[in-house]
């Protein structure tokens, strides 16, 4: 009986592995023959995203260890992000933020001075995390700083109405302008 048994399960597992193998079939032959649909190049003037019925509102985490490097990486990320909200103030002033999560204090008070004294056109939040925050599961490096964002947030923090979306940077990250 054993034996039989062991073969019925072989025989299942084999047609298994094989519907899943078509499957990525279909998804290989869409990727390759048909990506264009996927990724579109088309630039989408500031006017045309304006009209839409409605427009969700977009926050910049910009998630960072805090290391002396960082800073001017952050800096120059957050210039990029102010020159984008520049091209078209009407459409990012309100619906665009930045959020920079670091572990430095040292940091935090350097980006203060640059962003917060200077009456930036957008929110600019600046979180340290705690050096005695611990998660549920022990999580170090940056899970820990984001997981104290994901705390921060089902407690109200900065809660805007209507959808939001969060897009996460690292230091390293940029975003061009134009």
């Amino acid at each position: 009986f054993a034996l039989t048994c062991s073969k019925y399960i072989g025989y299942l597992t084999a047609i298994c592995v094989s519907i899943i193998g078509v499957r990525l079939l279909f998804y290989f032959h869409s990727f390759f023959f048909h990506w264009r649909s996927y990724r579109q190049l088309r630039s989408i003037p500031a006017d045309e995203i304006i009209g839409l019925p409605s427009i969700p509102f977009i926050k910049i985490q910009i998630t960072t260890k805090g290391l002396p490097d960082s800073t001017r990486v952050i800096r120059r990320g957050i210039q990029n992000v102010l020159a984008l909200a520049r091209e078209s103030p009407d459409l990012f002033w309100d619906k665009l933020s930045i959020e920079v999560v670091t572990e430095s204090a040292e940091q935090k008070a350097l980006l203060e001075n640059d962003f917060l004294a200077s009456h930036v056109p957008l929110q600019v939040s600046l979180i340290l995390v705690p050096s005695q925050y611990e998660t549920g599961a022990g999580t170090k490096l940056k899970a820990r700083s984001l997981h104290y964002m994901v705390e921060l947030r089902r407690r109200g923090f900065n809660a805007k109405p209507g959808p939001t979306y969060i897009v996460h940077y690292d230091e390293e990250s940029v975003m061009g302008a134009g």
